[in-house]
């Protein structure tokens, strides 16, 4: 529906929602720009170091727990945004 309203605005009739059609644009094109996910440790592994259990989309916060729903997914199911699952040494 998006593309649709934003080729409608774009049209020779709706030049004054040229703004519009640009503002969504803009915010599809970033949907396409992987994102790193906000992770959260929830135990400690026999050395010491943290384990990251949980992670949530930059956009959206949508909760990804360790193998289940969509850990690994190239897209939150909510919003539609690339992740980036690469982890940070600092994280």
């Amino acid at each position: 529906m998006i593309k649709e309203r934003a080729t409608e605005i774009l049209g020779r009739a709706y030049r004054e929602h040229y703004d519009e059609a640009c503002e969504i644009g803009r915010k599809a094109i970033l949907k396409q720009i992987a994102q790193k996910l906000k992770y959260e440790g929830d135990s400690y592994d026999n050395d010491g170091k943290l384990i990251y259990g949980i992670v949530y989309c930059p956009v959206c916060n949508r909760e990804f727990e360790y193998e289940n729903n969509g850990w690994g997914s190239a897209y939150c199911s909510d919003c539609g945004q690339v992740l980036d699952w690469s982890v940070d040494s600092d994280v």
